[in-house]
């Protein structure tokens, strides 16, 4: 059975000693907002709130805090939407010391995000940084130190 969908289009314009000063818009599939337009800029913006963009993921590391530490950084790239999980763990244990920074934009509109864990360079074997993403289906993204 098809079911049925209404595109619809909303319009505000505004008007400043009875002439036009600035108009935008959005545009709607169903319930879900898909397009954004402002006439001061002459953008129109697609959105992509129904796709699913896979993310990429890299590890790096540089000299920690310390002697003898190290500062591993898990980097996750590429992603859409923007929730997402990473977190560095042993086995099955979470490490408790990874610190996230801010979810960031991309130019093409999908994010960035770095976990990073501070550790003695003796006591890295074995960890490894896992991502959880909508777009990769229950199969996490896990890649070892």
């Amino acid at each position: 059975q098809q079911e049925n969908l209404s595109f619809h289009i909303l319009h505000i314009a505004s008007f400043a000693n009875h002439s036009w000063a600035h108009a935008e818009g959005s545009g709607w599939l169903g319930e879900l907002q898909v397009h954004v337009w402002d006439s001061v800029t002459g953008t129109i913006r697609f959105l992509k709130p129904w796709s699913q963009v896979k993310p990429e993921a890299w590890l790096s590391s540089s000299p920690g805090p310390g002697h003898d530490h190290l500062r591993l950084a898990c980097h996750v790239s590429g992603f859409y939407p923007k929730p997402v999980w990473v977190m560095w763990v042993m086995g099955e244990q979470e490490q408790k010391g990874t610190q996230r920074g801010d979810t960031l934009p991309n130019a093409d509109g999908t994010w960035y995000l770095r976990a990073t864990l501070d550790v003695e360079a003796g006591k890295a074997a074995g960890l490894a940084c896992q991502v959880k993403h909508s777009s990769l289906g229950g199969r996490d993204i896990v890649l070892y130190w």
